[in-house]
């Protein structure tokens, strides 16, 4: 059996931390190789490295914020119960299960909210996407392989 893309998978979340009342809700997408490229170029590629006696140094970070800011943009596919102060107005903007808002858009957007709700919607994130989680040793998520049926992949060897 060939191997076949799935669809990406998409959790909900329910944002209690915020909104008791459990209208405020975000949706995260897995995150494709594709995105995880853009990020790590995004966050990644001003860093320099240098061995010393101490260890590593890391100079020319991205600020966290940022990496916040650009993992939930690349990742987040839906948003309900979040508004402007005019309790009307989406905050984040979605046409077909994906975010309508180019980058400029969306910064200005995630920069409006408080510092712990930005947090607590990059936890979600995470949540969503463990291969870059850095708050523990997460798991990816990886759908189960077809079994092969007692025949060899063509990468094995036969003896």
């Amino acid at each position: 059996m060939a191997f076949v893309l799935q669809t990406p998978i998409v959790q909900p979340f329910v944002l209690y931390e915020i909104d008791p009342s459990g209208e405020a809700k975000v949706f995260f997408r897995q995150v494709s190789t594709a995105e995880t490229q853009v990020r790590d170029q995004l966050v990644f590629s001003g860093q320099a490295r240098t061995m010393t006696d101490s260890g590593v140094t890391v100079e020319r970070t991205l600020p966290w914020s940022l990496r916040e800011e650009i993992e939930v943009r690349l990742t987040l596919c839906g948003a309900e119960g979040i508004f402007l102060s005019d309790g009307k107005t989406p905050l984040f903007r979605f046409k077909n299960d994906t975010l309508s808002m180019n980058p400029d858009q969306f910064h200005e957007a995630w920069g409006k909210l408080p510092s712990p709700v930005a947090s607590i919607i990059h936890e979600k994130c995470l949540d969503a996407n463990p291969d870059w989680d850095w708050r523990s040793n997460p798991t990816p998520v990886v759908p189960s392989l077809p079994e092969q049926n007692g025949e060899e992949s063509e990468a094995e060897e036969t003896n």
